[in-house]
């Protein structure tokens, strides 16, 4: 029997927390913290890297640390999306950094999305300088993920070395699209 509530690995959630303590301080985390419900709250403090919790409340953290700290930082989201990337560049998949092409990095980055999520594949069609890559089928959506995903994959591809990056958020399911897009282009 397979599990019905879509899960995400309990690195996604330390990312944050340990953003939030690094840059602003405890006293900031609290402040997230005390926007979010009690339940939350409980399940957030009892959080370890291998362990999977509800996707949803990522989604909620990431809902909460933007209300809290939206106003030091109005582009919060999209710091700890960036944040991230580093992240699991620098301690988890250094491999990536080595890889001369950047399209070959979103495919092999991708590949290991199941790692982190019980649900959704990436389905990735390279073009000239840059690379289409959907998430198809994830379990839950929420825009704050996906401005959260769009800056990771950002700043994913800075880090491998390609220059002038975008990313566009073409399509997204939380506008009705079947599925979320992210045109990244580079020079």
């Amino acid at each position: 029997m397979t599990n019905q509530i879509p899960l995400a690995k309990g690195t996604a959630f330390l990312h944050d927390r340990e953003f939030v303590i690094k840059a602003y301080g405890p006293d900031a985390w609290q402040a997230v913290v005390a926007v979010m419900a009690p339940v939350d709250v409980e399940t957030l403090e009892s959080i370890v890297a291998i362990g999977w919790y509800e996707n949803a409340l990522l989604f909620r953290v990431l809902a909460a640390t933007e209300e809290a700290l939206r106003e030091r930082d109005p582009k919060i989201i999209d710091t700890l999306g960036r944040y991230a990337a580093e992240g699991d560049l620098k301690r988890i998949h250094r491999v990536f950094l080595r890889m001369a092409n950047p399209a070959v990095v979103v495919e092999k980055a991708t590949a290991i999305w199941g790692r982190f999520f019980d649900t959704g594949t990436w389905r990735v069609r390279r073009v000239d300088r840059g690379a289409d890559a959907s998430l198809v089928g994830a379990g839950v959506v929420h825009d704050v993920f996906c401005r959260n995903l769009r800056a990771y994959l950002h700043r994913l591809f800075e880090l491998v070395g390609a220059k002038d990056v975008t990313v566009r958020h073409v399509a997204c399911r939380t506008r009705g699209d079947a599925e979320c897009e992210y045109a990244i282009r580079w020079k």
